[in-house]
């Protein structure tokens, strides 16, 4: 009967240490975000290194970075994954990089690259997956390439690209499956082809081509206009105008 009653009791805390055990294994303690919780605006380059060290990894407000002399890339986000607000990057004319932001997953709203003149691509934002508001590119006089985009997926409001002298294709959008807004491409005098946008499927509201003195060839629309828009379509004043109806018949380029 006692040796009975050992093997009970063997038995029984064989079965508490394997019981604590799997409890153990499966209970992985969630690694703390570090959270910047308010916007960072027009900071000094001592404030961006600052903001640097304190590895914040989250921000919860807005990100504008607008006129700062002396700022050459974006090293001091490089810790950042997500920014709740928008981006924005305006007017910084010594700004030659977008190294930096290479961890940035999500925008919770806007980016906007507006005016930033010395900037020749957008390779270091190369993990960005999806803008919760528009993407913006403006009066960028350098730009040749939007390359560093190639993992974007989704766009929720509009893609707005204006007036980018040099940029010669959109190539970088090749991973673009939606966008929740509508499209304005207008007066980028040396793009050629919209061939990066072959991969998108719906486009929400209105189609806006125009200005456009390079283009001879719109087959990467072609996906999306046989989806439907709902909205406007506006295709003028480009170098080749086809019509919706020739472009989804694959009349699409000269």
């Amino acid at each position: 009967m006692k040796n009975l009653a050992l093997v009970v009791a063997i038995a029984f805390t064989i079965i508490l240490q394997t019981t604590s055990c799997k409890k153990d294994k499966n209970d992985v303690p969630t690694i703390p975000q570090n959270i910047y919780q308010t916007s960072l605006t027009n900071p000094s380059l001592e404030e961006l290194q600052a903001f640097f060290e304190a590895g914040y990894d989250t921000i919860n407000g807005n990100v504008e970075l607008t006129n700062i002399v002396g700022l050459l890339n974006l090293k001091a986000l490089s810790n950042v994954k997500k920014i709740r607000g928008y981006l924005v990057i305006k007017d910084n004319e010594d700004l030659i990089s977008f190294e930096g932001l290479g961890n940035l997953m999500s925008i919770g709203n806007s980016l906007a690259i507006v005016n930033d003149n010395s900037l020749v691509n957008i390779d270091g934002i190369n993990n960005l997956l999806t803008i919760g508001g528009q993407l913006i590119l403006l009066d960028n006089d350098s730009i040749i390439n939007i390359d560093g985009l190639s993992n974007l997926h989704s766009i929720d409001e509009d893609l707005v690209i204006v007036n980018n002298t040099p940029l010669v294709n959109i190539d970088g959008l090749s991973s673009l499956q939606s966008i929740g807004g509508g499209i304005e491409l207008t007066v980028n005098i040396s793009l050629v082809n919209i061939d990066g946008l072959s991969d998108l499927e719906t486009i929400g509201t209105y189609l806006k081509i125009k200005g456009n003195h390079s283009i001879s060839d719109l087959c990467g629309i072609r996906n999306a206009l046989a989806n439907g828009v709902s909205g406007e379509i506006i295709i003028k004043d480009n170098l080749y105008n086809p019509t919706v109806a020739d472009i989804i018949a694959g009349n699409c380029s000269q």
